[in-house]
């Protein structure tokens, strides 16, 4: 009978094997996705979205449709990282590669390595298109809508792909699983960087002029903004229970915005990561 610890070790092998520990084979090939890779991952993206959905459900931060769109999105934020992690060791390996160069590698760290987060979108939004008329199920979401919602679900594999590069640039002597933990905790944070002003509200600080900052930086908020005819998250009843923003009058941001600032932020990490040991 195997042991806890057996069993531990076998799944990290399979996570190494999965994101492929390349530190003794520098050829382009690597960076080619194969479709054991794509299915995994479709397999791995379907998961999460089930979980985070059911456990928002539960919650009842919403309708049925922005919660399949905050889980859809947190999936993103998550797994987008772990996939251009094959990248980032590529350019590691690569010491002689030029900043323009290191800038051409951006392409696949967000086109093939994320292939199956692609087609995860575009299957989405063609459900979307088609059982969108169908009120009993979901909330009703006009066909714009759909496509800017999609259109940051897009963004969301940008940003995340970035903070895989750069979690790997600061954590680069780790060359497995662990390089991109940095980027899975770094979204951690940021999506639940609210919950940060419970203890401050109990200090009795003023918050008005603090919520504005946590919501342009929380990636979530676009998707929270494109269906704001729904009940805004922060005053359902868990959340209206925990977090004293519903308490403060706030706007939410324009989606437009807060993708702007989430890719500009992006951009930062790179230009670090790329500047750096990478």
């Amino acid at each position: 009978m195997r042991t806890a610890d057996q069993l531990t070790d076998k799944l990290h092998k399979w996570v190494i094997e999965y994101l492929s520990d390349y530190s003794y084979l520098p050829e382009k090939r690597r960076l080619r996705p194969n479709l054991y890779r794509i299915f995994c991952t479709l397999v791995l993206f379907s998961g999460f979205t089930l979980v985070f959905g059911g456990g928002f459900s539960f919650a009842r931060l919403g309708h049925t449709s922005k919660l399949i769109f905050l889980a859809e999105g947190l999936s993103i934020l998550l797994i987008s990282p772990v996939l251009s992690n094959s990248t980032a060791l590529f350019l590691a390996e690569d010491k002689f590669l030029s900043m323009r160069q290191k800038w051409k590698f951006l392409l696949p760290a967000v086109g093939k390595q994320q292939i199956a987060i692609w087609i995860a979108i575009g299957f989405s939004f063609i459900c979307w298109l088609t059982i969108s008329n169908y009120k009993s199920i979901i909330l009703p979401i006009p066909p714009p809508v759909i496509f800017y919602m999609h259109l940051v679900l897009s963004v969301f594999v940008v940003i995340g792909s970035a903070s895989g590069l750069w979690s790997h640039t600061i954590l680069g002597s780790l060359k497995s699983v662990y390089s991109i933990q940095l980027a899975i905790l770094w979204w951690l944070c940021i999506i639940f960087s609210p919950f940060i002003l419970v203890p401050l509200d109990r200090f009795s600080f003023s918050l008005e002029s603090v919520i504005p900052y946590f919501l342009y930086m929380n990636p979530m908020i676009a998707i929270c903004q494109l269906l704001e005819q729904d009940t805004s998250i922060f005053r359902t009843p868990y959340l209206y229970e925990i977090l004293p923003v519903a308490s403060y009058h706030f706007v939410y941001p324009n989606w437009v915005f807060v993708c702007i600032l989430q890719v500009l932020l992006s951009a930062v990490m790179l230009i670090f990561a790329f500047r750096s040991k990478l």
